[in-house]
């Protein structure tokens, strides 16, 4: 019976193993989202999942060694000491599908732009929220301007810690 299995790749060889794994005939989903940039100031396709990779197997009649021994790939996870690798619902794999989707549907990821609500997720700001002023050049800050006891304070803070509010 096919089922989907999560595997556990090396550092940025995702797409190493995809291939390797392919090439064995086998069905491979590596979820891809784009993602933008700033230092570089373009959008890239990422992983969405870094260094995780979906592979359908049939585990009596495919072979966990060819897939263990590809390319690229560390190991199959495993939950809860189990035996054998931890199968994904097929409505999980659906899902994320349709996520994917959704983010590309809306451009991809990350890039903000003058007047935008953020919420900040890391440092001493976490959790509030802010209006984006713009990206700094040469080294992904981004400028702000948060609510400081009502008061409107331009604030730089690293790019990654902006979500899109």
């Amino acid at each position: 019976m096919l089922r989907w299995y999560l595997v556990y790749t090396k550092q940025r060889s995702e797409r190493i193993a995809k291939n390797s794994l392919e090439e064995k005939g086998l069905e491979v989903y590596l979820p891809m989202v784009k993602v933008w940039r700033v230092r570089r100031k373009r959008y890239e396709k990422e992983p969405l999942f870094p260094n995780y990779i979906f592979v359908h197997l049939d585990l009596e009649k495919d072979s966990i060694g060819a897939v263990r021994w590809a390319p690229g790939v560390r190991y199959f996870v495993r939950f809860d000491n189990s035996e054998g690798p931890t199968v994904v619902p097929d409505e999980i794999i659906e899902y994320i599908k349709t996520k994917t989707g959704e983010i590309e549907d809306k451009g991809g990821i990350g890039q903000l732009k003058k007047g935008d609500r953020v919420r900040i997720v890391d440092g001493p700001f976490k959790d509030m929220e802010a209006i984006f002023e713009k990206h700094l050049s040469g080294n992904e800050r981004s400028r702000i301007l948060i609510n400081v006891l009502g008061r409107i304070t331009p604030t730089d803070v690293p790019s990654e810690w902006l979500e899109k509010a």
